[in-house]
């Protein structure tokens, strides 16, 4: 029981992680532990041994794994940096997004329909 309890307690020490104010890769490796505490515990269950055991080496084997991919989430996230062109439209003066649009372009506004030239 106390192997259970502790197995619990990295779960939920997983899921408090993932749900603060914590980076992907934070929250990738608290919802791996979580996840991977929860498949351990019942596993570790299932097979007759012990479901806190199985619950610890299931949520380090989710940490691990989840913050794996938690900064690849990150490490893609960053290499996307797009620069955005917004300007205003001469009709309804809302703002339209004309980025990857080359100048001297037509450009219907999404707001009134106007069409014009950037």
């Amino acid at each position: 029981m106390k192997k259970f309890l502790g197995g619990l307690f990295v779960v939920m020490l997983g899921f408090v992680c993932l749900f603060s104010g914590c980076t992907t890769t934070q929250q990738g490796a608290g919802a791996g532990a979580a996840l991977g505490g929860i498949a351990g515990a019942v596993i570790g269950h299932n097979t007759g041994r012990h479901a806190g055991e199985g619950a610890a080496i299931g949520a380090g084997i989710g940490a691990l794994s989840g913050g794996l991919m938690g900064n690849a989430i990150e490490n893609k996230q960053a290499n996307q940096t797009v620069e955005r062109t917004i300007i205003l439209c001469p009709n309804c003066k809302q703002k339209v997004d004309v980025s990857g649009v080359a100048q001297n372009s037509r450009v219907r506004c999404p707001h009134c329909s106007n069409t014009f030239t950037y």
